[in-house]
């Protein structure tokens, strides 16, 4: 199978910091899933197209579809209203505005390339509003005992306020997706949050339980999970994770729960366990205490089958209270907050949670649920894999202190590590401990393939192990993406309240410091988002400061947008627009102006309410175009939720973002504790999917010199595809880091995906080191100092190539297979200058070619022709003199890769081009 990764990531290059992005495309399977790293295949998730119409504000319907990463390039769209065609080979963006629309139209999109159809939507009927109001069943609500300390004028405790038989109620609060019955459609996970939920650092008394629903689209509820009594109420505490754990095309649902939760099914979870102590736990028993805090009683993880509520297996969650395994009943482990016999002034910083999905084998292997459990002061992180029956511990990561960790692999091994530096020199904090924030994020931040997770100011990688610590402490925001992307790797941006509190950058491999200040007191709040799009990269601004800094940190503005909220894409451009509190804005350039949809706020249609941080209840890419959705839950019945989706037209065509691995584990990780912003893998402006033209019209080409023409086989020439950029995803082709020898250059395409590879590749034998040595040229793409340069291209029998350089050959130029041997599967001949070279394939095959040492010659363009019954198209052409050009040396170890490969687009003159050039890279 083979896949494409639409997602652009940074590289290091000998001689200069440039990015340079990825584009490998697959044919073979409609619906595949792709991750951020290159080379490496995420586990596939179906999508549909996800058709979606809704009202235009002056008149008419708004459509808009899905782009998808397993669609070639030459992908257009023709829109069918009614079942006729009104609109015809779309092919720069993923919408539509139909003017003429009316409630009752009904909309289809078909997929073509090649005017071939590749799917047909089902029928989509406009949403009745702007926004799709979706009917949920509300919990009922209650009266709980309310008790509430008092104060003398002193501070001190004299007692306490009873308020008895206070009522409380329930609203939709925190939302997930996932697709629970593998038809391409995503359901809706609603977490009820009770109106008397609870912080543990308050001490207001119990709380009502906590409800999981999981509902169709169209509003029909699949199942209610009840964690119970002993499952306290509020965003510290159930943190849920809704993906394909087991890798069936299913989603499933893992979350803590305790004596007492019940499943969907109507049984309790601790009953799909395969522990007696477990099984044998009193469902019965209340463990709160009287300021509502659980501070005893066993603790579980259980994984809930997705379309069912079934729990399908309970362990003990680990760590427990007491930082053990096991069924401990009463809490007494110091986390640094058991500061007296009181139990209401503990409980607290132990009841601290996060959770994250990461891939912590690779994309190839199934994705791991990491449970985490404090970050103030004791930082557990605990990896734990479902293989469709049971849960199973990876590993077991505990930052036990200031400067010691210790691992705990799968079979129970502990090792201990001790360290005495983090990477800012300040404090004296040089692991985990302490250094957690409010939220997690998820990324392969060193490029082997393998996720790490960022635990606020350290990064543990995938094996368990710590691979850095800033030093500096708890914050409350954090975000982590391509936000320089003009320097290597990914960077975090965080704000700090440890004390001296402030706001940092720091690179997410390294832990390097890019930027760091102070401040007076807690900053509660920072963002980073691309709001400008006068100045390349995100733009920065915190709370302890009204200035915003640009992506080389300099000041753009001393007017902070002031919202330090949620960034989106919404209107059609490719930056940023902020949402806080039901409210969108627009950065004008020194503070932001108000946009609206039907004129009106978020707030104000459907009595719109937000959830954490002032976000959405679940902000993310769920159908149509690639722009963003929002869940709010309305506030006139708290019994509903509203999605909206845009109806502004956009000139951009971009990959569903669903699609890109970075993304899609930040919307599972969205509604843990301060719901965080999803982001990108990649840098967004830098990507260019559009296809424009129609290349049937392309001029026949001069092949006057090529004496074979006549002899070509026009009968059996089938269309061509412009796909794939590079064959074959495994390490071993071309260079691999640690031989950094010559390869062979697999070529593993079909027949039937044929025209989809161009990989260059050098190597410079002049001495003990061997390297990749491209360099721009006046006029074009020229290999220097190279023994040997090739290129592969996949043919079919009958296709023309030709080769053209702006000088006449010094030496000899040949083509060959793969491995620089000669290649049966062509005849080719030389112009009479010199400085063209004409192939013609007499069998389905690659060619390439071999220059010499000094070659002077540029190539300036390659071209293929492909040939049908009515004559020869231009079917490629790689204008090298209008590339993004690049120098790449291969002297350091920092950069085997495993070759160069070349995207394809079509220019306004209808001329298919070379736009950027792509290498997948491994640091």
């Amino acid at each position: 199978m083979y896949i494409m990764n639409t997602e652009p990531r940074k590289i290091r290059a000998a001689h200069e910091r440039t990015k340079i992005f990825i584009l490998i495309i697959n044919l073979a399977f409609c619906f595949a899933f792709v991750q951020a790293q290159p080379g490496h295949v995420l586990q596939k998730e179906k999508l549909t197209r996800g058709v979606v119409a809704l009202p235009m504000e002056n008149g008419g319907q708004f459509v808009s579809w899905r782009f998808l990463v397993s669609d070639p390039l030459t992908t257009t769209f023709d829109v069918l209203l009614d079942g006729n065609i009104i609109a015809r080979d779309i092919a720069n963006r993923t919408n539509f505005a139909d003017a003429q629309g009316t409630s009752g139209s009904m909309y289809q999109v078909v997929a073509k390339s090649y005017g071939n159809a590749i799917d047909t939507t089902d029928i989509a009927t406009p949403w009745p509003d702007y926004y799709k109001n979706i009917k949920l069943k509300r919990p009922a609500g209650g009266v709980y005992p309310f008790r509430e300390r008092t104060y003398d004028e002193e501070g001190n405790i004299t007692g306490w306020t009873e308020y008895i038989d206070t009522p409380y109620s329930y609203h939709p609060y925190e939302c997930s997706i996932g697709d629970v019955d593998d038809d391409g459609v995503y359901e809706l996970f609603v977490e009820w949050n009770p109106t008397n939920s609870q912080d543990n650092a308050q001490l207001y008394g119990k709380t009502g339980n906590v409800f999981i629903d999981c509902y169709r689209m169209d509003g029909t509820m699949l199942w209610r999970v009840d964690l119970g009594v002993n499952i306290r109420a509020g965003e510290h505490y159930t943190q849920f994770l809704v993906y394909d754990f087991d890798g069936n095309g299913r989603a499933e649902m893992i979350c803590k729960t305790a004596p007492g939760s019940i499943d969907g099914q109507g049984s309790y979870v601790n009953l799909a366990s395969a522990e007696d102590e477990i099984r044998s736990a009193d469902n019965n028993k209340d463990w709160r205490n009287e300021t509502g805090k659980v501070l005893g009683g066993q603790e579980y993880l259980t994984v809930f089958d997705g379309l069912t509520g079934k729990a399908l297996n309970t362990i003990f969650y680990n760590p427990n209270r007491n930082a053990r395994y096991g069924g401990d009943a009463i809490g007494t482990f110091d986390w640094d907050d058991k500061t007296s016999v009181d139990d209401a002034t503990y409980g607290n910083r132990g009841e601290r949670y996060l959770a994250a999905v990461a891939y912590l084998d690779g994309t190839d292997n199934k994705p791991s649920a990491v449970m985490c459990r404090g970050y103030y002061t004791y930082s557990f992180l605990w990896a734990v894999d479902f293989n469709g029956e049971k849960l199973i511990t990876k590993w077991f990561h505990a930052s036990r202190s200031k400067n010691k960790v210790e691992r705990t692999d799968a079979n129970g091994c502990v090792e201990t590590r001790m360290y005495n530096s983090n990477t800012f020199g300040i404090g004296d904090s040089y692991t985990a401990y302490g250094q957690g924030n409010h939220q997690i994020a998820v990324a392969d931040v060193d490029d082997d393939g393998c996720d790490e997770i960022i635990y606020g100011a350290a990064a543990i990688d995938h094996d368990g192990w710590l691979m850095y610590s800033t030093g500096l402490g708890h914050g409350d925001r954090l975000h982590v993406g391509d936000l320089m992307p003009d320097r290597p790797g990914l960077e975090v941006f965080r704000c700090i309240e440890t004390l001296p509190a402030g706001c940092e950058i720091h690179d997410a491999r390294t832990g390097e410091k890019l930027y760091y200040r102070t401040s007076v007191g807690d900053t509660g709040a920072c963002i980073a988002a691309d709001i400008d799009s006068q100045h390349r990269g995100f733009e920065f601004w915190a709370s302890d400061n009204m200035t915003v800094l640009n992506s080389k940190l300099e000041i753009i503005s001393e007017n902070s947008p002031n919202y330090h909220g949620f960034r989106i894409f919404w209107d059609g451009d490719l930056q940023d627009e902020l949402f806080y509190r039901g409210g969108l804005n627009k950065w004008n350039g020194d503070g932001v102006t108000r946009l609206y949809l039907n004129k009106k706020n978020f707030y104000d249609l459907g009595n719109s309410g937000y959830a954490s941080v002032g976000g959405a209840s679940l902000q993310a890419d769920l159908f149509g175009d690639w722009r963003e959705e929002l869940v709010c839950w309305n506030q006139n019945d708290s019994a509903s939720v509203n999605i909206f989706t845009t109806n502004i037209p956009s000139k951009y065509r971009v990959p569903t973002l669903m699609q890109d691995h970075y993304y899609r584990l930040a919307i599972v990780r969205q509604n843990v504790c301060y719901n965080q912003m999803p982001m990108l893998g990649y840098y967004l402006p830098d990507a260019d999917y559009s296809y424009s033209g129609d290349i049937q019209d392309e001029a026949e080409p001069d092949l006057t010199n090529h004496v074979l023409q006549t002899e070509l086989d026009f009968e059996n020439v089938q269309d061509a595809y412009i796909t794939t950029a590079y064959p074959n995803e495994q390490k071993g082709t071309a260079w691999e880091s640690g031989n950094r020898k010559q390869q062979k250059l697999y070529n593993t395409v079909t027949p039937e995906t044929m025209h989809d590879i161009l990989a260059f590749q050098g190597v410079y034998s002049g001495s003990n080191t061997k390297g990749w040595w491209i360099n721009r040229n006046a006029g074009g793409l020229v290999t220097e100092n190279a023994t040997r340069s090739a290129a592969i291209l996949g043919l079919k029998k009958g296709d023309i190539v030709t080769i053209e350089s702006t000088n006449q050959v010094v030496g000899t130029l040949t083509l060959t297979d793969g491995e620089g041997n000669p290649d049966g599967n062509f005849v080719f001949e030389q112009s009479n200058d010199g400085t063209k070279y004409y192939c013609t394939m007499t069998d389905d095959g690659q060619i390439g070619f071999c220059g010499v040492r000094y070659y002077t010659g540029a190539i300036k363009n390659i071209k293929i022709y492909t040939l049908k019954t009515n004559g020869i198209e231009d079917a490629f052409h790689a204008d090298m003199n209008k590339t993004t050009y690049f120098s790449v040396s291969g002297k350091s170890s920092d950069f085997p890769h495993k070759g160069f490969n070349i995207v394809k687009s079509i220019g306004d003159d209808g001329k298919v081009r070379v736009r950027k050039i792509i290498i997948p890279f491994y640091h």
